[in-house]
């Protein structure tokens, strides 16, 4: 690592923060406010994570063009699709009454300029040197992949920090994942972590600052861009896992893209007197992480954001051990 790169995620990470604070004064000047439903009293946090994250990552993308680190064509496709991404949540944040297949439908135009620009090989590399060329289906699958895992991170922002540490854990995976197979560094993969570390000093318990779905579609968007980018796709849907469980069992029961609060069910509820999480114990509520965490026994939240961590770790090292055993 040289120490240019070493100065670009000092200032990345430094810039984060100093983002992320002046996002939770733009916050509660908007009034853009969400209640902490997990903690007593249930305070009033901004929801304007977003604005710090779009803010960090195109300014970390920008620092690595300028200092050679990348080419213009990489530039432009991900500063293009971060962009669009950022506008889909954003306008899903402030426009009440949107549909709940509002943000899978339009997340699929995240990944037409990853098309255009042509930063993709449609060879699909799976393991041991076994992968297929799919020159027509792959475009495709791009959007797919935006709609998919945009949207699975976003379910998966239940309580502080889970969203963001989730997607600091599969970015990990796909830089460890990507050095190994390339000897080499996957600048862009490295500023997503560092910005989102920034972040996550904000949004772990007792967050500051909610991501909202605008700063959750963008750490997505961040997943499927290095996955696909950087062709770990197999390893990062395995470090995924987590995200994955989540999703599947919710859109199981709830048979459809429906928010949280409109699917008439109580998955989990939280216990003033002792500051707990409980399970909702109603059959025909899905069985999230959150839930599947705190159906044995009953969490307060940060014991919960704890459990939650451990499928990560564990998925991420599989990830990685997968890869290195098969290269």
């Amino acid at each position: 690592m040289t120490f240019e790169l070493i100065i670009i995620i000092i200032i990345v990470f430094l810039l984060t923060l100093i983002f992320t604070k002046i996002s939770i004064k733009i916050g509660f000047f908007m009034r853009f406010i969400g209640i902490d439903l997990f903690k007593k009293n249930h305070p009033k946090i901004p929801l304007s994570g977003g604005f710090a994250i779009i803010s960090s990552f195109l300014l970390g993308i920008f620092l690595l063009y300028y200092a050679g680190y990348t080419d213009i064509k990489l530039f432009e496709g991900v500063f293009l699709s971060l962009l669009i991404i950022s506008i889909i949540g954003f306008l899903d944040d402030h426009i009440k009454g949107l549909p709940g297949f509002f943000k899978p439908l339009f997340s699929v135009f995240g990944g037409v300029p990853i098309i255009f620009f042509k930063l993709y090989n449609f060879h699909l590399n799976i393991f041991g040197g076994i992968g297929f060329n799919l020159p027509i289906v792959y475009p495709f699958l791009i959007l797919v992949a935006f709609a998919i895992v945009t949207n699975t991170v976003n379910m998966l922002d239940v309580i502080n920090g889970s969203a963001v540490t989730g997607s600091i854990f599969v970015l990990i995976s796909i830089l460890i994942c990507y050095y190994i197979t390339s000897g080499s560094v996957p600048y862009l993969t490295l500023i997503f972590i560092i910005s989102s570390l920034g972040f996550l000093v904000f949004n772990i318990y007792p967050a500051k600052i909610f991501l909202g779905n605008m700063g959750s579609l963008l750490l997505g968007a961040s997943i499927v861009i290095s996955a696909i980018y950087y062709r770990v796709e197999f390893p990062a849907m395995i470090a995924m896992m987590p995200f994955i469980h989540n999703s599947f069992f919710y859109l199981y029961k709830v048979k459809g893209f429906v928010e949280h609060k409109k699917i008439g069910v109580k998955v989990t509820y939280f216990n003033d007197l002792n500051e707990n999480i409980y399970d909702g114990c109603d059959d025909s509520a899905p069985l999230t992480l959150l839930r599947f965490i705190v159906s044995r026994c009953p969490k307060k939240e940060y014991e919960a954001y704890i459990s939650m961590i451990i499928p990560f770790i564990l998925s991420s090292v599989l990830a990685i051990l997968t890869v290195t055993i098969f290269r």
